[in-house]
């Protein structure tokens, strides 16, 4: 097979025959799909018909990986676009009577089975549908790992995923209480260690509460970065949560099936225990704009003997008043936080029951929280901010009412970077973490970060591409005192603003 002569179907398609089903795949392949075209996976009268779930259980190995994605000059029409997976159900903003085409019970268009050294690149997926009878570990893409553990390098990297839509029910949490969702991710946390990245969620055409970007409760997101996941919600449990950073994360939203649990983007329960010397990371991540009324926005359970660190975020506009603002860290895992240079906005806080930090259930766990910007509601200590302070140490933060923060130069079009050399984060002297924090994150990436202001990504909503970076981070000082908050100010100027931003009224 080559580009001239290119087959109907790929391995694992139920459809595929002839020459197709003859081939046996071996590591070290790359299988091509034409830029442009569209598989079908719904309606069987479309051409081609895929025949249902294409399921891929060929694994590759360290030294030969198998590649299936595409080749940037092979493509129909006037200019490369990518190779389309289409489920067949129109997209719709709100709900439907009925789909076109379902699936069985935990249908997945795509389910990369038992594999690991596997590359997924470059496919827009679209056309889902489905209804409280039908959602369980339904989503448009799977993956399982080969060995039990961490080490199934599977890589699902510049996705498009929109184009969702479900049948309309209010009240129906369905069999056990798992309410009805599907997930653009959906993992198996036995076998882990996939890596999604430079990936698109987007509901700008969808229903946008109705979709968990990663599936409930079947979660893997080891490595999660530089992806842009916006209008979606519902309930988001990726286990593992071992390196997540560089992302965008906007526009989430509770459930609107009679759910009563929501957690968006991420809730890590069960994260990665490697043990101190390779701790888990939440860097130079953007989450904003987010709806009331959701359980977490960022919940955190580190293992006993280890310490999360989580530096360099940026999380604003939760005005709710809701149970959780914000981080909801703490310790059901047994072990620490540590919070550095990160700027939080949350006018919810310190409502009843609200807190930008929600430590309650942390037992003996120590929070230690160095360098942070907390422009939150209610005064200017940590009892503004966390919902226990009794195992919470602080220096060097800065309170701000939003007000105040405003009057300043802070402000949500700019993600509350400063403008100005005169702002309180500039001018409150914070504790150098160079030789300090920086050095005891065991990845040399996130050092690098560590000593640099945030980057973060943005959002090319033309093509549906992420672009890097967001912000040019700005090196920070080997020695003397660093400023307070994400940010590092270059005197004389200011971060460079994100570019390429959209904006969806819905």
């Amino acid at each position: 097979m080559d580009e001239s002569h290119p087959w109907l179907h790929a391995p694992g398609m139920p459809n595929c025959a002839s020459n197709c089903a003859a081939a046996t795949p071996v590591p070290g392949e790359g299988f091509i799909f034409r830029g442009g075209d569209a598989w079908h996976f719904g309606n069987s009268s479309a051409t081609p018909y895929t025949g249902g779930t294409w399921t891929w259980s060929t694994p590759g190995t360290s030294s030969n990986a198998i590649y299936i994605g595409v080749d940037p000059a092979w493509y129909s029409g006037s200019a490369w676009a990518r190779p389309i997976l289409n489920s067949d159900n129109p997209p719709n903003t709100s709900g439907v009577t009925s789909c076109a085409y379902t699936g069985s019970g935990g249908y997945q268009p795509v389910h990369l089975s038992y594999v690991r050294y596997l590359h997924f690149d470059n496919f827009e997926m679209l056309g889902m549908c489905w209804n409280a009878s039908n959602q369980n570990s339904a989503g448009y893409i799977a993956y399982q790992g080969a060995v039990p553990g961490n080490g199934n390098p599977i890589y699902m990297e510049n996705l498009y995923i929109h184009g969702w839509t479900h049948v309309s029910y209010t009240g129906n949490c369905g069999s056990g209480g798992v309410c009805a969702s599907i997930g653009a991710f959906v993992g198996y946390n036995q076998n882990y260690g996939g890596t999604i990245q430079f990936d698109v969620v987007d509901g700008w055409d969808s229903d946008p509460y109705s979709l968990s970007w990663e599936q409930p409760g079947a979660g893997d997101g080891y490595v999660v970065r530089y992806n842009v996941i916006r209008y979606n919600g519902a309930d988001n449990t990726p286990n593992e949560c071992h390196s997540i950073h560089d992302n965008l994360f906007e526009y989430g939203y509770n459930a609107n099936d009679g759910g009563t649990h929501t957690d968006w983007p991420m809730q890590c329960y069960g994260e990665a225990a490697n043990g101190s010397g390779s701790p888990n990371l939440v860097y130079n991540n953007i989450v904003r704009h987010i709806s009331t009324s959701l359980s977490a926005v960022f919940w955190q359970f580190p293992p006993t003997g280890q310490a999360d660190y989580d530096f360099n975020n940026v999380f604003e506009d939760y005005e709710g008043t809701g149970n959780y603002n914000n981080f909801l860290a703490g310790s059901v895992g047994g072990g620490n936080m540590v919070l550095f240079n990160n700027t939080a906005e949350g006018q919810g806080a310190p409502s009843p029951g609200g807190c930008v930090y929600c430590n309650g259930g942390a037992g003996t766990s120590t929070i230690a929280s160095v360098n942070n910007h907390w422009i939150v509601n209610g005064g200017s200590s940590p009892s503004a901010v966390f919902q226990s302070t009794t195992y919470v140490t602080e220096t060097e933060a800065v309170y701000q009412t939003l007000s105040t923060a405003n009057s300043q130069g802070y402000t949500l079009s700019d993600d509350f970077s400063p403008t100005s050399a005169s702002g309180a984060t500039v001018t409150t002297p914070g504790t150098n973490e160079a030789n300090g924090y920086c050095a005891q994150l065991g990845d040399s990436n996130a050092a690098a970060a560590c000593v640099q202001s945030i980057a973060s990504v943005s959002y090319n909503s033309t093509a549906h591409t992420v672009v890097y970076p967001a912000y040019t981070p700005v090196t920070r000082p080997p020695s003397g005192t660093w400023n307070v908050g994400a940010y590092q100010y270059v005197d004389g100027g200011q971060p460079n603003p994100p570019t390429n931003l959209t904006g969806v009224v819905q």
